[in-house]
């Protein structure tokens, strides 16, 4: 018979062992339900989020499918089945679906998908194609649907994430063979260290304060090999710049501060 105190350390051990094989950062998830109130603004504390759009929309859309001038913009996803990993109140879902893919939203924080769902639900332009929303994490929503998605879009989200490894290795097992992955997020260099925490975060304020850690970013080719050992090919890696004085973002050659990835999962 198992003493209380052994019971007691086995718990522990157990919970540890979760947390370990989890993604979930939960003071991360916290952090950004503070935001909850000025989530949809669009010049609010997270405007850069709506205005990376400009980019990481078009980046999914051309990366999936070349539109000809006989097909209409609202319809060139329509075929496609997307995974937005870490939604938030939905604002890269949205614009997804305003394409016509069917979009699916995955969250870990309850209050940004019931956001999402309500937002989504207001919003007359997607009455006859709304995304769909779960709160739930990357690795319990790939036991369920592995390989259902021609695509798996994770913008401005592996930066927050616990065990990139098991992250990763369950945004592979997402995407159909053949299917893509677009990633959109910070490097770890002393140039985002500075321009993208230090002023951006505490001196100019256009980010909240706290949002990144240094210790989380990653640099492209870094993420290039998880994928790459996950049966991938990177098709193109992007650097990107924001502008906040203009609240504007755009393709630079430079990936030292912010870059984009596009990657097939092989057949």
């Amino acid at each position: 018979m198992i003493s209380r105190r052994l019971f007691s350390v086995i718990v522990k051990d157990t919970r540890a062992a979760r947390r370990l094989r989890s993604t979930v950062d939960t003071k991360d998830v916290e952090f950004h339900t503070t935001l909850l109130k000025d989530w949809w603004n669009p010049n609010g504390i997270i405007q850069p989020l709506h205005s990376l759009n400009i980019l990481r929309v078009p980046h999914v859309r051309d990366g999936l499918v070349k539109r000809t001038p006989s097909i209409k913009y609202s319809e060139c996803l329509k075929d496609f089945k997307i995974l937005d990993v870490g939604c938030g109140g939905g604002i890269f879902s949205e614009n997804l679906a305003y394409f016509g893919a069917k979009v699916t939203g995955i969250d870990a924080g309850k209050d940004l998908i019931n956001l999402a769902i309500q937002h989504s639900q207001n919003n007359k332009r997607l009455d006859n194609n709304r995304p769909q929303y779960i709160c739930t994490s990357i690795e319990d929503h790939v036991k369920e649907f592995p390989e259902q998605y021609d695509a798996v879009a994770v913008s401005e989200v592996l930066e927050h994430v616990l065990n990139k490894d098991i992250f990763l290795e369950a945004c592979v097992r997402a995407v159909k063979p053949g299917g893509k992955l677009f990633f959109t997020t910070p490097t770890r260099s002393r140039t985002t260290q500075v321009l993208g925490i230090f002023l951006a975060e505490y001196i100019v304020k256009v980010i909240p304060k706290g949002t990144h850690q240094y210790e989380k970013f990653m640099t492209p080719n870094e993420l290039k090999y998880f994928l790459e050992i996950n049966d991938c090919d990177v098709q193109s890696i992007r650097g990107m710049a924001y502008h906040f004085w203009s609240n504007k973002w755009e393709w630079i050659e430079s990936k030292k501060l912010h870059f984009a990835i596009e990657a097939v999962k092989l057949k």
